[in-house]
């Protein structure tokens, strides 16, 4: 509807409905014209029904949807002024079908709505999103419904009721049902009961009345399964409030835990990414401005019950425990534990519970964890994961070598974790996650997981090993590397993403090339994203003369950052590079921080980045130019030859990059130039450059609709 649209949307009670009764007053008062539609989950029989009762039109006789839409767009188009408010719309359906004049700008569209995305799908221009109550407007909510009991109460009450309603989180329902059951009671005891049970209500310690769950339930029972599943296990498996690098954590465990083997893993990861986001668009979920995900308590008590309703679970988190849960409560038909981030001392050797339907367990955060018993796995034959990230063990028990359902072991940030037991019978391992550990050889077994898929070693400064080991892993996909590398080559087949990160190649200062083939020369395959970061002692990436280059052509984005040293992407020695098939997939290009670069992309490469969509390149000090001159001479050449090349002297050679949509430049203060000469970019939209100060802009042949911005 257009700019006759308003979309109003926030959590259920959260005042959504409450602003539009304002607005609603306020039109009456001014003499509008108002039709009120309590939308809901009814049909849109029922909603025309209403529509027509509210405006005296009779639809009596009248059974099938079009021929009302007929009546009623009539009766709309006759009218003078007229703000429609549809109040709880669950889904966007178009106006035409109830009646509506969609391009009538007499009648205004006010709707409310739990959903971000209803507010889209019917074309809101205007999108008004309730936030919780501030602590000012808290009170003055609390002190409302208190009424006039608030008068008496003593001064020492009523800092506890202020914090009573603090406590409700800026939750409107919360804030009127706890206001409204708190009249007439003046004893401090009975107030700072109340305080009590609200600061204990996420470890299920009081019960919410019957007025507050149901109206959040509705919103999880809107939700399609895989979405609940995801919600509860957002709830479940942090505190209810994390950043971005704790949502990735759990997405990829989420992903883990019901892994779809028809899929690659990065397409899952982004799946659950869109899930996240998807929770915030249906109120389940909000985002701040510095980066944390959070949700309310009353939500998060309500997960909690939903998950104890549909499975065994065991919820002990952020309890300051420094024991593990006594036997009793480790029940057989446990299918969850959750124990993290608490501070938790060890698993003392005779803890064995008997779990035999555990398929997860979550200890990870426990910092003074330093020690579990050795058989302490050996009754979980069903776990599938095990994460005991940032936590203070040296070794990992023996029983972890039993795991034969396992398909996430999570170590990261055990930097004291020394030793593991043979892995050898994990046959269903997906991730095995070591980044940060103090491991100094590679795992017994490790070549004999041929599911695994991802596997990190960042930062395994003390690891040695041969780097061939890897070439084992035949269906990885994912692999972080970071410390020593040998000069071994690695064959992984159908990795899609490579990341070396803090790499040290050892003496010399060769080609990447020679030390790490992640793919068979006579094979070579699709690699999605190969990000290099503080490799700080090669000099150029490829000697274009070995045959493990030829695995690097159907690299798909590169990404590169912190190389200090790095000066080219290929060898002022290479041979026939007009011949290569280097880079012939490539379609997007990051720089970062690559401080001896001179010249981006030479003359004679730019030639071979026939699918090259994007360049972005960030503060890289001695970048002078981004694609350089051809500087070949032909060996033999007549007069007239001579005579046209110095004519022409001044005219380089064009390039041409047919299917280049964006070159952004960033904080590069020694950048003179593009390109010298001219070049033919007809795909192009964006040219931006920002704190490059000497840049002259680039000849170019390109499309029209390219936008150009410097910035200084």
């Amino acid at each position: 509807m257009g700019k006759s649209a308003i979309g109003i949307w926030g959590g259920g009670e959260s005042g959504k409905t409450a602003l539009a009764t304002h607005i609603h007053h306020e039109l009456i008062r001014n003499d509008i014209k108002v039709i009120w539609v309590t939308v809901s989950q009814n049909s849109i029989l029922h909603l025309q029904k209403v529509i027509a009762k509210s405006i005296d039109l009779d639809i009596s006789d009248e059974y099938e949807v079009k021929t009302i839409a007929l009546k009623l767009f009539q009766a709309f188009k006759e009218m003078n002024k007229c703000v429609i408010i549809l109040d709880d719309v669950w889904d966007h359906f178009l106006l035409r079908d109830i009646g509506f004049p969609i391009s009538n700008d007499r009648i205004k569209l006010i709707l409310t709505t739990r959903i971000r995305e209803v507010c889209q799908g019917m074309d809101c221009e205007k999108v008004i999103k309730v936030k919780p109550l501030d602590e000012e407007d808290s009170w003055a909510l609390f002190v409302e419904f208190l009424g006039l009991f608030y008068k008496e109460l003593s001064s020492e009450v009523e800092n506890i009721a202020r914090n009573v309603a603090q406590k409700c989180e800026g939750f409107p329902l919360a804030i009127v049902r706890i206001a409204t059951s708190m009249k007439g009671k003046t004893e401090a005891r009975e107030w700072r009961h109340m305080l009590e049970c609200l600061e204990n209500l996420d470890n299920g310690q009081y019960e919410m009345d019957k007025w507050v769950f149901p109206v959040l339930r509705s919103s999880y029972d809107f939700l399609i399964d895989e979405f609940q599943r995801f919600f509860l296990y957002c709830i479940l498996s942090t505190d209810g409030n994390f950043d971005n690098d704790d949502a990735d954590h759990l997405i990829r465990r989420f992903v883990y835990e019901s892994i779809d083997e028809r899929k690659k893993l990065g397409v899952q990861y982004n799946e659950g990414w869109n899930m996240l986001r998807k929770l915030k668009n249906h109120s389940m979920l909000d985002y701040d401005d510095v980066g944390y995900w959070m949700t309310n308590k009353f939500l998060r008590v309500l997960a909690v019950g939903i998950a104890e309703e549909t499975g065994k679970i065991m919820r002990k988190a952020s309890e300051k425990l420094t024991e593990i849960p006594s036997d009793d409560q480790w029940k057989e038909d446990l299918q969850k534990v959750f124990l993290m981030w608490n501070e938790i001392q060890t698993i003392p050797d005779g803890t064995c519970p008997r779990c035999s339907q555990l398929s997860t367990l979550l200890l990870n955060h426990n910092a003074k964890l330093n020690y579990i018993s050795d058989d302490f796995f050996n009754n979980m034959p069903t776990l599938k994961t095990l994460d005991l990230s940032e936590t203070g063990i040296k070794r990992l028990p023996r029983s972890v070598s039993s795991l034969e359902c396992l398909t996430a072991l999570l170590l990261s940030g055990c930097r004291k974790l020394s030793f593991i037991p043979s892995l050898r019978k994990l046959k269903r391992l997906i991730s095995l996650d070591l980044f940060f550990t103090a491991i100094s050889e590679a795992p017994v077994g490790l070549e004999s997981l041929v599911n695994l898929r991802y596997l990190n070693l960042l930062h395994t400064d003390k690891l040695v090993m041969s780097i061939s080991l890897i070439s084992k892993l035949t269906n990885l996909e994912h692999l972080e590397l970071g410390g020593p590398l040998y000069k071994t080559d690695v064959t992984v087949q159908d990795m899609k993403e490579l990341d070396m990160i803090n790499c040290q190649q050892g003496t010399g200062a060769g080609p990447l090339c020679t030390v790490l083939s992640y793919g068979h020369n006579n094979n070579p395959h699709q690699i999605e994203l190969l990000d290099i970061c503080l490799y700080d002692d090669v000099e150029y990436l490829w000697c274009c003369n070995c045959p493990f280059c030829c695995s690097f052509q159907l690299v798909g984005r590169l990404r590169l950052s912190a190389l200090n040293k790095l000066k080219s992407f290929v060898s002022p020695h290479a041979d026939s590079l007009h011949q290569s098939t280097l880079f012939s997939h490539l379609t997007d290009l990051e720089i970062q921080d690559c401080d001896s670069m001179e010249t981006l992309i030479a003359f004679e490469l730019a030639a071979l980045l026939q699918n090259l969509r994007t360049i972005c390149v960030r503060s890289c000090e001695e970048m002078k130019e981004i694609f350089g001159e051809d500087h070949s001479v032909p060996e033999l050449v007549g007069v007239d030859e001579l005579m046209a090349l110095l004519q022409n002297s001044c005219l380089p050679p064009s390039i041409e990059l047919p299917r280049l949509t964006s070159l952004e430049l960033f904080d590069m203060p020694q950048l003179d130039l593009v390109y010298r000469g001219i070049m033919i970019c007809p795909s192009l939209q964006t040219f931006y450059s920002e704190s490059c100060n000497q840049l002259r802009p680039p000849q170019r042949v390109n499309s029209n609709n390219v936008d150009d911005e410097y910035t200084s």
